[in-house]
């Protein structure tokens, strides 16, 4: 059995909180804002024959590619976006509650979509990192369509915590202001702290992890709040399934250190499993990738495992990680177009007898 741990944390979540009142349902006074759909920031780096439009997981900026990109110029094409909100951005105005719950998202899709059709890019790979991003790239590489070669998830979560086959589309607005908005409202920063994603979890670097897990705590939590709630509206299993593109899925999924979880939390766990050491290899942080794919595996989603990396294999294992991203681009190469062997990065035309 694999149990999700964030279902078990959100009671925790939901305890009140002492002192002044906190409703992270609403930008700080005195807020600066940007429009729906205005991205925080677009960045291009190299010439290469196919296009990789980079996506940053939650709540990260669009430099925690800066590593990769500078390895890879002259491979790719690269577009790097920063969702509004994000490292030093402006976010969006905050929504009504009683909307779609979905404005952000759409907004953040629709630019990106803009961005890709205003370059004119023909050969497109979506690269979608971490929380929340693998559904931005699902959704981006979906509304790509006729462009998009294939999509790559590093370190991606999963379907999240609202299971498809439960919940129709049309129903999950409504339960996420039903179950989840007062989960989040008075949520202060000490308990966001304790329950998102720690240094040695986002790197096996011990600077570089220190560093991730500071710009995390840098995104006021009514921005990565609001990101949050309309990324549990989307149906991420319709929308995998929607998608006709081979996937890449870069797998950092490792179990968790149970003894290290709050009390009550353990104490469940050993309810459900009889101890720690029995629940210890069956827990994990969400439903991840992979179980996606053991359960279909005739799917068009490849699995490379990435055994001891952490969140950001891109700077934690970068030689493997890069070699695995060619190899994969490879197998995508449309004859009939000539697409050119991004290995080497050239753009000559194969030979004959080649």
């Amino acid at each position: 059995m694999i149990t999700s741990i964030g279902v078990l944390l959100t009671s925790l979540l939901a305890a009140p909180v002492p002192g002044e009142p906190i409703d992270n349902m609403v930008h700080p006074a005195g807020t600066i804002t940007v429009p729906v759909g205005e991205l925080g920031a677009v960045e291009h780096f190299g010439d290469g024959p196919v296009t990789l439009v980079l996506v940053p997981g939650a709540p990260f900026s669009g430099e925690i590619w800066q590593g990769f990109v500078e390895r890879n110029r002259e491979r790719y094409s690269m577009i790097a976006v920063t969702p509004a909100g994000y490292g030093d951005t402006e976010p969006p105005p905050v929504p009504k509650l009683t909307g779609p719950l979905n404005e952000w998202t759409d907004g953040l899709v629709d630019a990106v979509v803009a961005e890709v059709r205003e370059e004119g890019c023909s050969d497109v790979v979506v690269v979608g990192h971490h929380l929340i991003s693998d559904v931005y790239a699902l959704l981006i590489a979906g509304a790509l369509e006729d462009v998009t070669r294939g999509l790559v998830v590093v370190a991606g979560q999963g379907d999240g915590p609202i299971a498809s086959r439960t919940v129709q589309p049309e129903q999950r607005p409504e339960l996420v202001r039903k179950d989840w908005v007062e989960r989040y409202r008075s949520v202060d920063l000490d308990t966001w702290k304790c329950n998102t994603f720690s240094a040695s979890t986002l790197s096996l670097d011990p600077a570089r992890g220190k560093d991730l897990f500071e710009q995390q705590l840098q995104v006021p939590l009514p921005t990565q709040i609001r990101y949050y709630l309309e990324y549990l509206t989307v149906d991420a299993a319709r929308a995998r399934q929607a998608l006709d593109v081979p996937i890449l899925v870069i797998d950092t999924t490792q179990p968790m250190e149970l003894d290290s979880l709050p009390e009550s939390v353990q104490q469940q766990l050993v309810e459900q499993f009889g101890s720690l050491e029995a629940a210890q290899g069956s827990v994990f942080s969400t439903a991840a990738w992979w179980t996606i794919q053991s359960r279909v595996p005739e799917s068009n989603i490849t699995l490379a495992e990435f055994p001891g990396a952490g969140c950001f294999p891109m700077e934690d294992q970068a030689a493997k990680f890069d070699e695995t991203l060619v190899a994969f681009i490879d197998t995508l190469v449309d004859s009939a177009n000539q697409t050119p062997d991004v290995a080497s990065g050239s753009n000559d035309e194969p030979q004959n007898g080649e």
